[in-house]
Formats: C-alpha cells, structure tokens, sequence
C-alpha cells in the first residue's frame, strides 16, 4: 500500500467521510421552545433512510480509497467512484431537503419553525458535498503518469513486398 497512489479526488473523498461520520455523531438540530430541550446527534434525527444513504456513500468513499491504494486494476476504483457519486448526489438533496425545509420534530411534536438547525447540520451537506466532489474527480483520474501505467506501442510491422507481374 503507497499512500503515494492517493489523488485529490480519493483525498477529498477520504476527507469527506470521515468528516461526515465525525459531523454525524454531533448534535445537528434542537428544540428553541421545549423545555427540557430535546436533541438528537445526526445519527438519531435524520431518518433511517437518509441514514442509510449516508453510509453508503461513506462506505462507497473509503472502498473507493482502499481499493485505490491496495493498487487494485484501475476498473476496481472507477466502479466505485461510479457507484459512489448518485448515491452522494441523492443523498445530499434529500440531506438539503431535511435540513432546509422538513426538520424533524425531535420526538416532541414541534413544527419545523421551532427546531433550530445547528452548524453540523451544514458542515454535513458540506462533507457529502466534498465526498461526492471527490469520487466523481477520481473517476477522471487515469494515472497516466503512473509507472503500471506506463504504455509501450508495440514495434511497426514492415511494410508487404511488391511482387511483380512479369
């Protein structure tokens, strides 16, 4: 494994899962008007569907990586990357929806006026949008400069005789 193998986009990639897991442990919306103040970490208030799609685009990142730096056949990381960015892409509009129109009620009832929307909220749909970024610029990666990637064109073939019709 040669870490030297990592471009920007399975850098960025990289930096975007692991940001999104970090980001997702942390408390992403509370109640402004009940008492006591329920709150829940992204895990917990986002749904287990949008749940999922996050760590599938977190898993399809850091597979993405692995794949990469294990010096796998250069279809390996493109599949990935390919798989990677719809899931990125859906998830974070429905992560943009979740956060900019329809919050949770955090267990308490409250409409969506009453929840306020913490930092880690945002930094999150930045996160996803960093990931996706990353997988979709590591499609595009060909590693023409790497040293397997390096192509020799076989020898000119020589040219066919004339024959003669006498």
């Amino acid at each position: 494994m040669r870490v030297r193998r990592l471009r920007l986009g399975e850098s960025a990639a990289l930096a975007g899962a692991v940001a999104l897991v970090v980001l997702l442990s942390l408390r992403w919306f509370d109640a402004q008007g009940a008492r006591p103040a329920p709150h829940t970490s992204g895990w917990a208030s986002l749904g287990w569907v949008l749940v999922l799609l996050l760590v599938l685009a977190v898993v399809g990142a850091l597979t993405l990586v692995v794949l990469t730096l294990a010096g796998a056949a250069a279809a390996l990381p493109i599949a990935t990357a390919v798989a990677t960015v719809p899931v990125a892409v859906i998830g974070g509009l429905v992560l943009l929806l979740r956060v900019a129109i329809f919050q949770p009620t955090l267990g308490a009832g409250l409409p969506s006026g009453e929840v306020a929307v913490q930092w880690p909220a945002y930094a999150g749909l930045a996160a996803l949008a960093l990931l996706g970024w990353g997988a979709w610029r590591a499609m595009s990666d060909e590693r023409l400069g790497a040293r397997e990637s390096a192509y020799e064109p076989p020898p000119a073939r020589p040219a066919p005789r004339l024959e003669s019709n006498r």
